[in-house]
C-alpha cells in the first residue's frame, strides 16, 4: 500500500493544522495569554549568503556627522554584514550566524565610518514579540542596536555601547529607549522623557549568545534579556503603528553615544531572530483571523517558549521546523490519507490556502536609504504522509537571472555556476528534510516559471550540473541514473507577480500521488482528487493485464524495485526510450481511423480558454 505526501501551498497560514490560530504569551502580571497571529523565524547559522534570503535586506546609506550628532559620519555598506555557516566560517570574518562589522579603517571620501545594518522585508509588524540571539563585540567603540521601527517618533529600541563595558568591575549596560513625540522635542533625548532606561546586564554579553527581546502591545513595551524582565514602559507615548525590525552596528565618534571609532575591526554576531506578531495590513491580518478555525482544538495555538542563557546560541525551538509543525498532526491525520468527495488520496496532496493572487507577493522596500529590489515570495508546508521515515524535497526551476535551487534551508536561493565540464556536482546541499510520517516542513518559494517541486523517499535525489548551467535532472528512462531506483516524483508550478499555477497531473510517469486542494479567501474550496488509493499498483496490474492480452509488451511500462514493488508506471513515450521499439506501430490504425473521420466531418475542440470550442477540419 502506497501512503501520503502532503504539500500545502498557504498564503500566511496552515488550514488545519498546527499553530493555525497564532502564537500566544503571557502577561507576566496577569498571566492572560496574547495571541500573534503571523512570524517570522529565521536561523541565520543556516544561512550560507544573507543576499539570498528573502525575509532580509542589507542597507546602504551614510549619515553626515552632523546628522548624526557624531564626530565622524557613519556609512552603511552591505559588505560588512553577511552570513556565514559553521563549517565555511573564518575567525577573520566572525561566528556562525549573521555578522555586522565596523571597520576601523574610515571612507577617505566622506570621513565616515564603515558599519552594517539589515532590515526586514516586512513593514507590517505590528503588536508582537520580537527576539534575536546576539553575542556583543568587546571592541571598545561601536554601537550596536536590535530595535523596530515605524519613524523616528515611533521607535523601540535596545541598544549595547561597548565603551561602557567594564570586565574589572561586572559593568554591562543596555539601552532601552522607546522614541516618541515627546523625545523628538527633547531633542531626541528619550531620557527626558522616561521612556529610557539603563540596565545593567548580570553576564559578559560579548562572551556568549543571549536572548534580547521586546513585546510591543498596546500602550506597553516589556524588555527581556534571557526571558528575565527587564524594564516596562507604558503609556500614551508607546508606539501604535506597524514597522519593521532593524539590526545595526556602527561608530560616529560619538563621546557621549557610540564613542571610537574603534581601533580595530569590530563584529557582532546575530545567530538568529524571531518575531511573533499581528499584521497591520488588515487584509493580510484578516486573512490571518479567517484560517483559524477552531481556536479551541488542541494546537491550533502554540505557547512561544522561553529561551534562556542555556539555547540562547541556537535559539531552542523553531515553529518552521518539521517536528514542531507536526506536533499534533499524527493524530489529527492518522499519517494516513485525505478524503476528496469519497476517494480516498495517498500521494502528494497540494494545498493552496487563502490565496488572493493580486496580494500574494511581499515587496522589499526602498526606504530612501537602498535599491532594494522587489520580490515576491510564497510559504509553503511540506507534510510527509509517506510510510517512509525520511522524506526529502528539492526546489528547481528558473528565474530571470537563471537557474535557481532551494537550499536545504528551504528559504535560501542558490544560483549554481555553470561548470566547465558535464555531469558535474551542485555544489551545494539542496536537500529539504521533511522527516517522518507526519511532519512538517516550511519552504519559502520566490518567483519561478517552469518551477518543480520533487519528493523522494528515505534519500535525497542527486542532481547533476551540465555547462550554461544546465540541471540534470532525475531520469526515469535512463537505468544508469542515480535515481532510477529511487521512489519519487515531483509536481510543477509557476509563481509570479500575478498568478500561481500548479500542475499535479502526470505525463511520463505515474509514481507518488499528487491531488490538488484550494482554499481561496473567500473560504470556497476546490480540489482535484488526484490518484486514489492503490493507484498506481491497479495501473500497472491494468498494463500487465494488457499485456497478457495483446503481447505487446505493455507489461515493459512498469518499473519494480529490488524488492518487486511497483515503483512506477511509464507513459508509452517513456517506455519506448527505455526500450527502443516498444509499441512501435502500435496506434497507427487507430490515428488513420480518426484522421479518415475527420477528414469528412467537422471536429470540436474545448479550447478551455476564451476562445471556447472550435470547429474545423
Amino acid at each position: 500500500m502506497r501512503s501520503s505526501v502532503l504539500l500545502l501551498f498557504a498564503a500566511g497560514r496552515l488550514v488545519s493544522c498546527a499553530c493555525e490560530c497564532g502564537y500566544s504569551i503571557a502577561d507576566p502580571e496577569s498571566k492572560e495569554s496574547i495571541v500573534f497571529m503571523d512570524r517570522l523565524e529565521t536561523d541565520f547559522t543556516q544561512i550560507d549568503h544573507i543576499s539570498q534570503n528573502h525575509d532580509w535586506v542589507r542597507q546602504e546609506f551614510t549619515v553626515s556627522a552632523e546628522d548624526g550628532r557624531g564626530v565622524y559620519g557613519k556609512t552603511f555598506t552591505p559588505i560588512n554584514a553577511d552570513t556565514c555557516i559553521a563549517k565555511k566560517c573564518s575567525s577573520e570574518f566572525g561566528g556562525s550566524g549573521l555578522n555586522l562589522g565596523v571597520s576601523k579603517i574610515m571612507n577617505d571620501d566622506d570621513d565616515a565610518v564603515p558599519g552594517s545594518e539589515i532590515d526586514t522585508t516586512r513593514l507590517d509588524l505590528h503588536w508582537g514579540s520580537f527576539r534575536a540571539g546576539i553575542k556583543l563585540t568587546a571592541t571598545k567603540g561601536t554601537c550596536a542596536a536590535f530595535f523596530w521601527y515605524f519613524n523616528d517618533t515611533q521607535e523601540i529600541d535596545m541598544e549595547f555601547l561597548s565603551r561602557e563595558f567594564d570586565d574589572d568591575k561586572g559593568i554591562y549596560p543596555i539601552n532601552l529607549v522607546v522614541q516618541s513625540k515627546q523625545s523628538a522635542e527633547a531633542g531626541y533625548d528619550a531620557s527626558k522623557t522616561g521612556n529610557y532606561k539603563r540596565v545593567n546586564l548580570t553576564f559578559n554579553p560579548t562572551e556568549a549568545f543571549h536572548e534580547y527581546r521586546f513585546d510591543y502591545t498596546p500602550r506597553q513595551v516589556l524588555f527581556y534579556a534571557d526571558s528575565n524582565l527587564m524594564a516596562r514602559m507604558e503609556g500614551s507615548d508607546m508606539p501604535s503603528a506597524g514597522g519593521h525590525l532593524i539590526l545595526q552596528h556602527w561608530s560616529n565618534g560619538n563621546p557621549l553615544w557610540s564613542g571610537g571609532p574603534p581601533a580595530e575591526d569590530a563584529t557582532v554576531t546575530v545567530s538568529y531572530v524571531k518575531a511573533y506578531f499581528n499584521s497591520s495590513d488588515s487584509d493580510h491580518q484578516s486573512s490571518l483571523t479567517h484560517s483559524c478555525l477552531d481556536s479551541s482544538r488542541k494546537g491550533a495555538v502554540c505557547a512561544i517558549p522561553n529561551v534562556t542563557q542555556g539555547n540562547a546560541t541556537t535559539g531552542g525551538m523553531f515553529f518552521g521546523d518539521s517536528e514542531v509543525a507536526s506536533k499534533d498532526g499524527k493524530a489529527q491525520d492518522n499519517g494516513a490519507t485525505y478524503t476528496f468527495g469519497g476517494v480516498m488520496v495517498e500521494g502528494v496532496v497540494v494545498w493552496i490556502s487563502g490565496l488572493a493572487f493580486s496580494e500574494v507577493f511581499s515587496y522589499m522596500m526602498d526606504q530612501g536609504r537602498s535599491g532594494a529590489e522587489r520580490r515576491g515570495f510564497e510559504d509553503i508546508v511540506l507534510e510527509n504522509h509517506t510510510d517512509s521515515k525520511s522524506l526529502f524535497a528539492h526546489v528547481t526551476g528558473r528565474d530571470e537571472e537563471g537557474v535557481v535551487m532551494l537550499l536545504a534551508d528551504g528559504k535560501t536561493v542558490h544560483r549554481p555556476k555553470s561548470p566547465s565540464e558535464i555531469l558535474q556536482p551542485v555544489g551545494a546541499d539542496h536537500a529539504i528534510p521533511v522527516g517522518g510520517p507526519g511532519t512538517h516542513k516550511t519552504v519559502r518559494i520566490p518567483h519561478i516559471f517552469g518551477g518543480r517541486i520533487w519528493f523522494c523517499k528515505d534519500k535525497p535525489l542527486t542532481f547533476l550540473l551540465n555547462p550554461g548551467p544546465a540541471v540534470v535532472e532525475p531520469s526515469v528512462t535512463n537505468p544508469t541514473d542515480p535515481n532510477f531506483d529511487a521512489d519519487w516524483g515531483f509536481c510543477e508550478f509557476t509563481f509570479n507577480n500575478d498568478q500561481l499555477y500548479v500542475n499535479v497531473s502526470y505525463v511520463d510517469f505515474v509514481s507518488l500521488p499528487i491531488g490538488l486542494k484550494l482554499e481561496n479567501e473567500a473560504g470556497k474550496m476546490t480540489s482535484v482528487p488526484g490518484m486514489p488509493k492503490n493507484g498506481l499498483d491497479e495501473v500497472c496490474a491494468g498494463l500487465r493485464r494488457q499485456g497478457e492480452k495483446d503481447g505487446a509488451g505493455w507489461d515493459k511500462l512498469v518499473v519494480t524495485s529490488k524488492s518487486g514493488a511497483n515503483l512506477r508506471a511509464l507513459s508509452p513515450n517513456a517506455g519506448a526510450e527505455l526500450h527502443p521499439g516498444l509499441l512501435e506501430g502500435y496506434f497507427v490504425p487507430t490515428i488513420d481511423a480518426a484522421w479518415e473521420r475527420y477528414a469528412n466531418e467537422d471536429i470540436v475542440i474545448n479550447t478551455q480558454a476564451e476562445w471556447g470550442d472550435v470547429k474545423g477540419r
